[in-house]
């Protein structure tokens, strides 16, 4: 049996654990809509819609690789959204904007991995790129983020090399 690795738009085939089931159309469109929602809510400062697309006790994660030896900082959902609105108050018209890249998706059951490559602006002045690597869980209200981790650099991105 094969599991589905959706790539962008483009599904490769991959070797599965036995058992693993195949993901449905709807599953890979639903943890598509909850990243996008999130990034979208973040766009516009909307912190009480950022917040419904995770479970609570999320772990946001960040590695760190500037430093050596490596380091990963652990953020609270509630400093994060607090982070958001604070500079959504201090500065309504600037834009957090995480522009999604390659999109990796896998899923079997009710849990889901996505793995997208990013770009974040602050209005028009880029600031860094790196990747996510978000785990989800489908519940009844749908796909929500229990675990997101990323990467940030400013070195190697398509961003900065003009």
């Amino acid at each position: 049996m094969l599991a589905r690795l959706i790539v962008a738009s483009i599904a490769l085939s991959i070797p599965a654990v036995a058992g693993a089931q195949q993901p449905v159309a709807a599953d890979t469109a639903g943890v598509r809509a909850v990243i996008a929602s999130m990034f979208d809510a973040m766009r516009a400062g909307d912190t009480a819609t950022m917040r419904a697309a995770f479970m609570p006790g999320v772990s946001l994660l960040s590695v760190n690789s500037r430093q050596d030896p490596t380091t990963i900082n652990a953020t609270s959902i509630d400093d994060f959204l607090a982070s958001v609105g604070r500079t959504k108050e201090q500065n309504p018209q600037l834009v957090l904007d995480e522009r999604i890249g390659r999109v990796l998706i896998a899923i079997d059951d009710d849990l889901a991995s996505a793995w997208t490559e990013y770009e974040f602006w602050a209005g028009d002045r880029f600031s860094h790129c790196g990747a996510n690597s978000f785990t989800l869980v489908k519940t009844q209200e749908g796909w929500r983020i229990f675990q997101l981790a990323d990467s940030r650099r400013t070195e190697g991105c398509a961003a900065g090399q003009s």
